[in-house]
Parts: C-alpha cells; structure tokens; sequence
C-alpha cells in the first residue's frame, strides 16, 4: 500500500504543480481599449435557440468594439428561431440571418453551421459564439486585443459556468477540475505540441486569412470534439494559438440539469485523456480513492498529503469562479465522473450518441 501512497503522492504533486502554475500565470483577458483597426465578424450555430438569441442577440449589440456584422445560421430548428432572427435582423443591419440547408451526409450539425457560416463572413477575424453565452460588453475588444497584440490564428475561451441546480453543481465543474489540473495553459500558446491543448467551442476567434486556407470545420465536419481538434490541428502546423479563463468576461450555463449534463460530457471526456481509457482510469482512481492510501503513511506525510487535496480544490475553484462552500459537491461530482465515462463507453462502442435531438456518429 505504501508504493500505492507514493505513486498517488507523486500525481497530486503534479497536478498541485500545474494548478499553481496557472493560478500564477492568471489566464484571464484583461480589460484593455483596443486600438487597432482589425474587423470582427460574429458568427453564431443555433439549432432551437430561440429563448437564448433573445438574450444574447441584444447584449451583443452594445458591444464596446462592435463586430462589422452578426449573422446567426438556423441549424434545421423546429422552435422559432427563425422568427427571432428575422425580427433583430429586421430592426438592426448588422444581424443577417442565414437558413440552414439540410445536413449532408457525413457532417455533424455544429461543425457544417460553422462552415456554412465562415462563408458568408467578411470580417478580419471570426468570432465563433454559441447561443448559450452571456458575454460581457467588452469581450469582442478584450478579446481581439489579445489576440492581435499576440499575433494569436487562433483564441479560444472557457466561460464562466454559472450553474443552478445541484445536478449542474455535481457535473459541470468536472471540465475545470480536469482540464486546470491537468494542463498548464501557458504550454497551450508557448508549446507547439498538440497534446497540450485544449479549447472551447463556446467562443472561438479566429484569424480569418488562416482560417480560410485551413478550412478547419472541413477537417473535423464528423467529429463530436471539434473544438479539441480544431487547435490541435493548428498546433502540428505551428500557428500561434492560446486558451484562457473567461472568469468576468464570457459566462454560460452550459447544462440546465443533470441528464443533459451527462449526455453533454459523455461525448468529449475521453478526449481530455487522449482518447486513452487507461489514463482515464488511472485518473478516477487516483481522484476517487487514492486519498485511502495516505492512511499508511507516516502522520506528518499523511496530513500534507489531505492538505494539498484541499489545497488543489481551493485553487481550482478559485480559477474557475466558484465558491469554496461549493467544495461539498466534490464527492458527487467523482459519481458523475464515473457515471459520464460509462455514458461515453457505451456510446463509443455502440458509435450513437444523441446531441440536439441528432445521432453524433464517431469516425
């Protein structure tokens, strides 16, 4: 037991080491006034996102830097979203609206939205938006700073989650712990290896002259994790990319209850462990029970070793946004972890897994 202690011991140490690295390196956009002269344009999938457009539609147009236009793809919805664009389109010109052709084959619907809409776009960067966000009035500018002053092809955000019931607690922090103590961010733009990567599709940028040459919905247009694909693949051309915490500046309620929470996850877990279910496995263990084995420790080891699983939580909340009294829901969230790997499993070896009323085929 006591090599079992070490080897978890020696993982925590990792995982402390890189949650500390990011908290010190504080991947956040700053608020800043951009003064350049780069155009944006705002380009928005929506499959039944009427009540969402509603709220985000007007946001957007208060935008400190505003985009040269704002055009939303109706993904094939069966609600009103069609209707809601057409109205803001009708009292604003920047907005235009674009109906969705049917789904060819070997497309999913996100990534064929996306492509459909970088055609129709005329800005110097495309800012990809899910419907979901609620972004603060200075996000486009904070963002395009950022990415200008960097010379970034490619800026991706984590939004803030804002999370209701306790079935949206126990599931959707799981993206945070995972993804802020497994990868110093910093490596995702001063590393050109694709395995330190990660990114959001809630909001993507985009240099549009390089996303034009790569294409890079096309090359992902059947894969459920675009977005993890998507910056891996300009990480092996060596384009300059970066991911950061939307802390203040984006914010989403990604999942509005548990059920949707895991059939959420389940189709991206395993890529957060490259596609790997021996690392997955040996991260549950690790997270779930390896604190067991501090009990055979010598009592000084033992009570460094609880201190920094307290340690990691507290900074990991902290980066992320949250409250500490939000620490309670950790050994639920562990079940749900386990719970979304078994979703992902059966989905994966069954090659279905329903997204948006749409059967997500694995390649």
């Amino acid at each position: 037991m006591i090599y079992l202690a070490a080897i978890y011991l020696f993982f925590s140490a990792l995982r402390l080491l890189v949650l500390l690295t990011n908290a010190i390196w504080k991947p956040y956009l700053k608020p800043v006034t951009y003064v350049g002269t780069k155009t944006v344009s705002l380009l928005i999938p929506a499959r039944n996102e009427e009540k969402t457009l509603q709220q985000l539609l007007p946001v957007l147009q208060q935008q400190s830097y505003l985009p040269i236009e704002i055009i939303v793809y109706d993904d094939d919805s069966t609600d009103a979203t069609w209707h809601v664009i057409h109205k803001f389109a009708a009292s604003n010109n920047r907005i235009k609206g674009v109906k969705g052709e049917p789904l060819p084959n070997g497309w999913l619907g996100k990534n064929h939205a996306c492509y459909q809409l970088a055609k129709h776009a005329k800005g110097d960067y495309l800012l990809f938006l899910d419907a979901d966000v609620i972004p603060e009035n200075n996000l486009i500018e904070n963002g395009l700073d950022y990415a200008t002053r960097n010379e970034l092809k490619l800026l991706s955000l984590f939004p803030q989650q804002k999370m209701i019931t306790i079935g949206e607690k126990i599931t959707v922090p799981l993206m945070h712990q995972i993804l802020l103590s497994l990868l110093p961010l910093p490596l995702v733009r001063w590393s050109n290896k694709p395995s330190f990567a990660a990114a959001n599709g809630q909001f993507m940028l985009f240099e549009a002259i390089t996303y034009q040459k790569l294409q890079p919905h096309a090359w992902v247009k059947n894969h459920p994790v675009e977005d993890i694909r998507i910056i891996r693949l300009y990480k092996k051309f060596h384009l300059q990319v970066a991911t950061l915490l939307g802390n203040g500046t984006i914010q989403c309620r990604m999942y509005q209850s548990y059920p949707e929470a895991i059939n959420g996850f389940a189709k991206n877990l395993l890529s957060f462990f490259g596609n790997s279910m021996f690392f997955f496995s040996f991260y549950f263990l690790a997270t779930s029970l390896g604190w067991i084995t501090l009990f055979w420790t010598p009592i000084p080891v033992m009570i460094s070793g609880f201190a920094s699983i307290i340690l990691m939580h507290s900074i990991r909340l902290k980066l992320s946004g949250q409250k500490t009294i939000d620490m309670i829901w950790i050994p639920l969230m562990q079940l749900s972890l386990l719970h979304i790997a078994f979703k992902a499993i059966r989905s994966k070896n069954s090659t279905k897994l329903t997204w948006k009323e749409r059967i997500l085929n694995h390649p």
